[in-house]
């Protein structure tokens, strides 16, 4: 998701002639996607609650009122609305499935979350390599 939001951010910043550092409109497109796959949430900014919904809406307003130009937040808003587009909504209501997570990220994070269940048993398959499950410190044949 980062990744492709990076190169997004980058696309859509190319097109708009605003090419100049992507921080603001890549953490923008993060938050956008956070917002919508966890629409549920009450944040609170500056002691005022909102939606996580409403987030990037309201940060936006925000930005405005201090001043600032709302291009690069609405950069990030194309770029996590079309992660979130191809990712979501292709995929149930055409059948496409155009964003894939390779294969190599989903074994990590299984083994990840496996450790975080049971350390000894998401380890084993190293701790042989280490000699580490040989309870008498005698090294295997």
């Amino acid at each position: 998701m980062m990744l492709f939001n990076a190169v997004m951010s980058l696309l859509y910043a190319y097109i708009a002639n605003d090419y100049m550092v992507m921080q603001s409109p890549f953490l923008f497109s993060i938050i956008y996607t956070w917002s919508k796959l966890v629409p549920d949430v009450q944040i609170s900014i500056w002691g005022f609650p909102v939606q996580s919904c409403n987030l990037p809406w309201v940060l936006m307003a925000f930005h405005l009122f201090t001043g600032g130009n709302p291009l690069n937040d609405l950069i990030g808003v194309a770029a996590g609305h079309t992660y979130i587009y191809l990712k979501t909504i292709l995929p149930y209501s055409h059948g496409y499935d155009l964003i894939k997570t390779p294969s190599f990220m989903q074994t990590m994070v299984q083994k990840l979350n496996s450790m975080g269940e049971d350390p000894r048993r998401a380890l084993r398959g190293n701790a042989r390599m280490m000699n580490l499950n040989n309870r008498d410190g005698v090294a295997d044949p």
